[in-house]
């Protein structure tokens, strides 16, 4: 009995510390879809890209600044919401000035300020990026990427809360 237990434990605790280390960028969006519902998610992924901190990967900072803020989604504390926030807002935004381009930083960045509170007054790149990302969502070629943001406009549209 103690050996099934022992399996069972090695089996479920193994995957995530293998994640810290081989996290895809696939499964960092897998992560990410499923932190915007969860905060266990939410915790998940903030450890995976804090272990992932020395990565030169632009990418990967901006989806460590998105992890700070859905941190701060989940928390109660009103001032560690705030810090939280600012932390992953300069995080994701330095990520964006470092690759200007990188449509997968841009999308991120509409979708956080699409949702964003009003009072925190995120919202000053909306419509560059949804200009940005449409204009440039044929030039796609990773296409897990590609069907994610079709999939994300296609729910908005039918939600009735697109910006345009």
């Amino acid at each position: 009995m103690k050996k099934v237990i022992i399996i069972i434990l090695v089996c479920l605790l193994t995957p995530l510390k293998s994640q810290a280390s081989d996290t895809s960028l696939i499964e960092i969006r897998e992560i990410f879809y499923q932190a915007t519902q969860s905060s266990e998610a939410a915790d998940l992924l903030n450890t995976i890209l804090t272990d992932n901190v020395i990565s030169k990967d632009i990418t990967l900072q901006g989806y460590k600044g998105v992890s700070l803020m859905l941190l701060a989604k989940y928390t109660l504390n009103p001032y560690k919401k705030i810090h939280y926030f600012n932390q992953g807002k300069i995080a994701l935004n330095n990520a964006i000035k470092e690759q200007v381009e990188n449509i997968e930083l841009r999308y991120l960045r509409y979708t956080v300020q699409l949702k964003a509170p009003q009072f925190l007054n995120y919202n000053g790149a909306l419509s560059d990026d949804l200009y940005f990302i449409k204009s440039n969502l044929y030039n796609i070629n990773d296409l897990d990427l590609k069907s994610r943001i079709n999939n994300f406009f296609d729910q908005q549209t039918l939600s009735g809360s697109d910006t345009n």
